[in-house]
């Protein structure tokens, strides 16, 4: 299988001190390639990828990878490649520590396939981007891990060392924030009081601290987004009275499991049935989206409550995967808190093996928790975002000299007016794209703004082509959309691409040519059409390529509810339609200093009318939308029988 590098436009600006790295495979992970199929990943600078081809897929993809430093978060800049129109994503918070109860996963926001117990949910609707927009991208840390929350007794009751566990770091995507995962319960004895006895919420919530006798806790917290779909659980809960252990930390596929009461006995030594176990982890969620499957985001476990200084056989809580901590099995006796020594009885091995562990960094498990009165809960581990996306083929556009086995989906352009007519556009055979015999032809995205508003229409006509209707009065007048379409061989295998879709207001602005005498140095526009939107961004610039160095001056007067800005060669105004429809014929083309604003004649000034819409996902651009061309010529005063407009002032 070949690999092709395919380098991008892409940055990345680090933010404080903690910086974000590329991988080495077996290295610590700082933003990775990660690999896809059979094909090793291919080391690139920051934020940049190698091309390579999936078993299922005929199309070059991208896959990206950010992850977090060893401590704090990680927070860059990602620059939306040229010709990339949608992106597929999994957004992962950190884990949240644990203290009694184990730390809940980090909260998990995802367009990709997803499969939890053996069920998969197919991807969903990917996010919208313009290639050249630069989207901040903030990987989340693992939240720190708590001491179990008992008093201490050495001759008195003691409040010393008594570690808050903290919640799991946000990490995000642009508008797709995922949450951090819930800190474990923490709880004092009664001698002072309760803080923070129950698992806290987040992502997924941590499980309840120990003697809460919770039937439950804190239910999840999730971030939702348009097209993405989130996923947390609850944290279990310390069901029992006293010598209860802590709750285990939800998972994104599962809540965490309760407390249990222990049948077993004590590893080197017996133990009776009042000792408690700590509840299991909640199972995390598994996803394809690098390539093999991955699970993400399980609940740390619960740690044991015992009064013996023993390793408790099953005692600590199991954590809901291998990436997530597992609670603590080793119960300490009061007095060897401050020691941390051990007794004759459990050797360092077996310590080592029994206490808790950390969630694993860039998989946003809980951390483990502990005895309450241990110090050692542990913490969770940090988030990651991945990105995937595909690129053009670099067989675009399709030869039909060339001999293919897969479907080849390449670019194209219409143009539609928004008048509820419809065009049709080829996306599948001819020119453009390639198929085999038996493939099919399927929608995936529509433009953002689009589905809940029914701006856009886009349906498969036949075997090759699509049929886009834009309505009157469609919030998408003005710019240009991509609408993502797959072609699917008769044997599973896909390419994806888009048609670029320009949305034009058949009511907006049409060529206008100024006809004026040479002598005047003023030229008041006419007021012409600026279509249907509600809110539109009107820009007027004088083209570079004209042939006048120095640029006309357009003197815009102030006018109520309307903003109007220098720009070079030009002016914008932004405002609702009714309002600078009004100020239009207000507005003058002024001569430069030393310089003739009227030319000779066939040397005229040129200027490009451009009208985009500002509201509800419109194109809110002076280089996108409905344009115009304004064009400024002289005219001999004998000639003024074949004048469209003329201007006499001085």
């Amino acid at each position: 299988m070949v690999v092709t590098r395919w380098w991008s436009r892409q940055r990345i600006v680090v933010a404080g001190r903690h910086s974000l790295v590329m991988a080495i495979i077996g290295a610590t992970i700082g933003l990775a390639i990660e690999p896809i199929s059979t094909l090793t990943a291919e080391a690139a600078t920051a934020c940049s990828a190698g091309t390579v081809s999936t078993d299922n897929s005929a199309s070059p993809i991208i896959v990206v990878t950010f992850t977090a430093p060893a401590s704090g978060d990680a927070n860059c800049t990602w620059t939306v490649p040229e010709n990339v129109y949608s992106v597929d994503y999994l957004v992962l918070a950190g884990g949240g520590g644990g203290a009694s109860g184990g730390g809940g996963a980090g909260g998990v926001a995802t367009s990709w396939t997803t499969r939890i117990s053996g069920t998969t949910t197919n991807r969903s609707t990917p996010l919208s981007v313009t290639p050249g927009d630069d989207i901040a991208v903030t990987v989340g840390a693992g939240g720190s891990g708590g001491a179990g929350g008992s008093d201490r007794y050495s001759g008195t009751w003691t409040t010393t060392h008594q570690t808050i566990p903290s919640n799991g770091h946000d990490s995000i995507f642009g508008s797709i924030t995922a949450t951090g995962g819930g800190a474990g319960g923490h709880r004092r004895s009664p001698f002072t009081g309760v803080i923070n006895g129950d698992g806290q919420s987040g992502g997924s919530s941590g499980g309840a601290s120990y003697d809460r006798n919770l039937s439950s806790v804190t239910s999840a917290s999730t971030s939702t987004a348009v097209g993405a779909r989130s996923y947390g659980n609850a944290g279990g809960a310390s069901l029992a009275g006293s010598y209860s252990a802590g709750g285990g930390g939800g998972g994104a596929g599962a809540n965490g499991g309760n407390s249990r009461t222990l049948s077993a006995g004590c590893l080197a030594e017996s133990c009776t049935s009042f000792y408690h176990g700590g509840g299991n982890g909640g199972a995390g969620i598994e996803s394809d989206i690098t390539g093999p499957w991955v699970t993400y985001a399980c609940g740390g476990g619960g740690g044991v409550n015992s009064n013996a200084a023993k390793v408790i056989t099953g005692g600590g809580g199991t954590a809901g995967c291998s990436s997530a901590g597992r609670g603590s099995a080793y119960a300490p006796l009061y007095t060897d808190y401050n020691t941390n020594a051990l007794p004759n009885s459990v050797s360092l091995a077996q310590w080592q093996a029994a206490i808790g562990t950390d969630g694993t960094d860039g998989f946003g498990g809980g951390g483990g928790g502990t005895d309450p009165e241990d110090i050692r809960g542990r913490a969770g581990g940090s988030g990651r975002v991945v990105l995937r996306y595909t690129i053009v083929d670099p067989s675009c556009p399709n030869s039909s000299n060339t001999t293919r086995s897969t479907p080849l989906a390449c670019p194209t352009e219409v143009t539609v007016q928004a008048d509820g007519t419809s065009t049709d556009v080829t996306a599948l055979t001819g020119p453009v794209s390639f198929s085999a015999a038996g493939a099919t032809l399927s929608v995936v995205t529509l433009p953002t703004a689009n589905p809940s508003s029914g701006n856009l229409s886009a349906t498969v006509v036949n075997t090759s082509q699509l049929r886009i209707s834009v309505p009157s009065g469609s919030s998408l007048i003005g710019g240009t959309y991509p609408v993502i379409y797959r072609i699917t061989s008769s044997t599973g295998v896909t390419s994806e691409s888009y048609v670029l879709v320009t949305v034009e207001d058949p009511n907006q602005v049409t060529p206008i040519r100024l006809l004026a005498d040479p002598r005047v140095s003023t030229v008041r526009l006419p007021n012409f059409p600026l279509g249907d939107a509600t809110n539109v961004l009107l820009c007027i610039t004088e083209n570079s390529g004209d042939g006048h160095a120095t640029a006309a001056t357009v003197s815009v007067p102030s006018a109520v509810g309307v903003t109007a800005e220098s720009r070079t060669r030009g002016v914008s105004l932004r405002g609702t339609r009714v309002n600078v429809q009004a100020v239009i014929d207000d507005i003058d083309l002024v001569a430069p200093s030393g310089a003739n604003l009227v030319p000779e004649p066939n040397s005229p000034r040129v200027f490009t009318v451009n009208v985009s819409n500002t509201s509800n996902g419109g194109n809110n651009s002076c280089s996108g939308g409905t344009r115009s061309t304004m064009t400024l010529d002289a005219v001999s005063i004998s000639a003024t029988q074949n004048l469209f407009v003329l201007f006499l002032r001085n």
